[in-house]
């Protein structure tokens, strides 16, 4: 839906599409296929496209608006249902869902919902969102323009949805290269109060992850002259059981996770035992290792 979509800016999505360099762009109606994560899309026969940002971005030179379409691991169909209800909000511009209604593909199970809202400028903005399920995650096909080319549009979308399909992914040799769980460490103590938290991602040397954390809190209270009179303590999290599930891949020394959300999160090598990878260091430099979960 619109609310896992990053943060486009919609006014530019309506007027022109975003390729930023010559030759960048598909051929017109030429098929997307995504041999990593295991799915397909077929746009319409005047409809280009290019892959920014793990999103496949569709434009035509002779028809209004933009689509896009882009697959999430691990989401279910009922995840993306609740995720359909929220509202997408954006630099000003504040898009509404209405109701989702069923919508007819081949490769699974699947829903559309119709969002819409003012620009800054006053104008309607309309956006079709087609969501479809599979076993391993959505994919979404979505149509974003202005009210008046919003009916075309829409016929659009419907057509490239409906050829959509899944399929099963091949996966990179690099990925068994890390095989079990790997842990993140951080704590902090200060006037008799203490700190921790610790993630664990578990990784299944076929491609796919979970995400799970914990983090717990003790301390003491003294009174004027040192001496303790009370103690508190604490946990939250979720005891490091697996509460998200994404995919990942290897190349080379980089390691890049996708989770189910569209989020990313990019890591490079920073040990190996053998050619099994053991450390990583990931965003800004934190560091995960098989150590670190004992």
């Amino acid at each position: 839906t619109l609310l896992r979509m990053t943060r486009f800016t919609l006014f530019f999505f309506v007027i022109v599409l975003p390729f930023t360099a010559a030759g960048q762009a598909s051929a017109p109606g030429a098929a997307y296929k995504s041999d990593g994560e295991g799915w397909q899309i077929q746009p319409p026969k005047a409809w280009k496209h290019a892959l920014q940002n793990g999103k496949l971005m569709i434009g035509s030179d002779t028809e209004a608006g933009l689509m896009l379409a882009w697959f999430q691991a691990g989401l279910t169909y009922e995840q993306a249902q609740e995720y359909a209800k929220q509202p997408y909000q954006e630099q000003g511009l504040v898009l509404m869902p209405g109701p989702a209604a069923p919508f007819v593909t081949k490769a699974g199970k699947a829903f559309v919902v119709e969002y819409s809202g003012k620009a800054m400028d006053g104008s309607t903005i309309k956006s079709r969102s087609i969501s479809i399920a599979g076993a391993k995650g959505v994919i979404y096909a979505v149509a974003v323009t202005t009210e008046p080319q919003y009916a075309a549009l829409a016929k659009r979308v419907d057509e490239m949805a409906k050829t959509a399909s899944f399929f099963t992914p091949k996966v990179g040799a690099g990925v068994s290269l890390i095989q079990g769980p790997m842990c993140a460490w951080s704590g902090s103590s200060s006037g008799g109060s203490s700190y921790s938290s610790s993630q664990k991602m578990f990784f299944d040397g076929k491609g796919n992850v979970s995400w799970g954390s914990e983090s717990s809190f003790s301390g003491s209270v003294k009174d004027g002259s040192g001496e303790t009179t009370a103690t508190y303590g604490g946990y939250g999290g979720n005891q490091n059981q697996p509460s998200d599930l994404g995919a990942y891949s290897v190349a080379g020394e980089a390691v890049n996770i996708r989770w189910g959300d569209g989020s990313t999160m990019a890591c490079t090598v920073h040990h190996r035992n053998g050619q099994q990878i053991t450390e990583l260091m990931c965003g800004n430099k934190k560091l995960w290792g098989r150590g670190l979960c004992e």
